[in-house]
């Protein structure tokens, strides 16, 4: 279940109850952006996490039963709580906020909430159904505070809500096809609660079910038999795919892995026994999966700039990202900071490399001026390269220095103007050369 996507912006609102998770690893459901109520669900043997939260969303999730195990994660929020004590096992997005009330878990669970940690916490455990989640609880990555749509008359409907012992009767009871159709399973617990990875039996059990539906809703089946597809990749040719794989697989092996397998998957079930190192094939998915689950779940992608310039004289910062506060950007200058603020600038293009940096500014302050450049391939991660500072009370001065980076990179600016006196005013950077 993924709700919500990096591109949206909307408020889109659902639901999910009374769902049967069974040995599902993870998104029940994967939440971005979205507003989003989850009850009367049974989470049974999910090996990574329940419910996960990022980009700024609102759940509230409600008198659910979690079956725990030994790898359970009720409840996620992105880069707090639990997923901050690893190395982020489940995203590199900022947070949301989770609202909590009523749930059972049934034994040890990693689950943490702002009664343990007031700014770093999973979820907010409501004492009430009712609770408003206060404004002051933030997610800790982006800022963002829960909007406590639970609570608003004019969002919420009207709904029966059942203890989390009764919804796990329930669904195990009614979920799914009428008394559990013609197609049966049973998990091993023991072994399946904590893995990833396709389970060949499983797999081939569906690959190999034939349907004994004869009506639905009235209206008549035509025929019961699967229709074959057809099958264009011969067995010497998987045979050949799984054979070139190398023993030891790496990241980089991913595509090659898959290819194999999409390969493999097209040939029907007879002629799949007949790819005798089948089992070469099910290592490289073990070892490939193992190294993906080592990874943030939505990794940030790099960006692959194009050098736009073998230097860069900025006299207009208008183009670029602005943040800080008390700022003014105009046509002509580049910028100016007010006294006991800063702002940080970021370039939308890339310097194929830069030696040194040099600003020309007018200080109006009795307090001192701090420009740090810093340069980066992604916008994502920063290395400072320069400091520049300035004295007081100096008008159009050059301040400079050094930098040996090679590129292509974008530049990031951060100008700071300290309070210095009672009658401290501002810095204005009338221009910076990048070369």
């Amino acid at each position: 279940n993924l709700q919500g996507m990096k591109s949206e912006s909307t408020s889109n609102y659902i639901t999910y109850h009374h769902n049967w998770y069974d040995h599902s690893d993870s998104r029940h459901p994967r939440i971005r952006t979205c507003t989003v109520h989850i009850y009367n669900n049974y989470f049974d043997g999910n090996a990574k996490y329940g419910v996960g939260m990022t980009m700024g969303g609102s759940a509230f999730v409600e008198n659910n039963y979690f079956r725990s195990t030994a790898t359970m994660k009720p409840m996620l929020t992105s880069m707090q709580g639990t997923d901050a004590k690893g190395a982020g096992t489940f995203s590199g997005e900022a947070g949301g906020i989770i609202k909590s009330y009523g749930n059972k878990f049934d034994g040890n669970v990693s689950y943490i909430t702002q009664k343990d940690n007031a700014t770093s916490f999973d979820a907010y455990e409501a004492s009430s159904r009712n609770e408003q989640v206060p404004s002051s609880y933030k997610a800790l990555s982006g800022g963002t505070t829960y909007n406590n749509f639970d609570t608003d008359s004019s969002l919420m409907y009207s709904y029966n809500v059942e203890s989390p012992d009764v919804a796990k009767q329930n669904v195990t009871t009614y979920a799914g096809r009428v008394q559990g159709g013609d197609f049966k399973w049973t998990f091993d617990n023991s072994t399946e609660d904590s893995n990833y990875s396709v389970i060949k039996e499983l797999k081939t059990k569906l690959t190999n079910y034939k349907g004994t539906v004869l009506e639905v809703l009235g209206l008549g089946v035509e025929s019961t038999t699967p229709v074959t597809p057809t099958v264009d990749t011969s067995v010497t040719d998987v045979i050949s795919l799984i054979d070139n794989l190398p023993s030891t697989i790496t990241l980089s092996h991913q595509s090659k892995v898959e290819a194999a397998e999409a390969a493999y998957n097209k040939l029907s079930s007879s002629d799949q026994s007949k790819v005798t190192n089948y089992t070469k094939l099910v290592n490289a998915r073990a070892q490939l999966n193992e190294l993906l689950n080592q990874q943030p779940e939505d990794p940030v992608t790099p960006v692959d700039p194009t050098p736009s310039t073998d230097g860069l004289v900025v006299t207009d910062f208008s183009s670029w990202i602005i943040s800080g506060t008390t700022t003014s950007v105009t046509s002509g200058l580049a910028a100016k900071v007010y006294k006991d603020n800063t702002i940080v600038a970021t370039s939308d293009v890339t310097v194929s490399s830069i030696s040194e940096i040099v600003a020309n500014l007018n200080v109006e302050s009795k307090g001192d001026v701090t420009i740090t450049v810093s340069t980066s391939s992604n916008k994502s991660n920063w290395t400072d390269c320069a400091t520049l500072t300035a004295s007081s009370n100096n008008k159009n001065v050059d301040v400079k220095s050094s930098c040996n980076v090679s590129g292509p990179v974008y530049v990031r600016i951060t100008i700071t103007c300290s309070k210095g006196s009672s009658n401290a005013k501002s810095v204005t950077i009338n221009s910076l050369d990048i070369h």
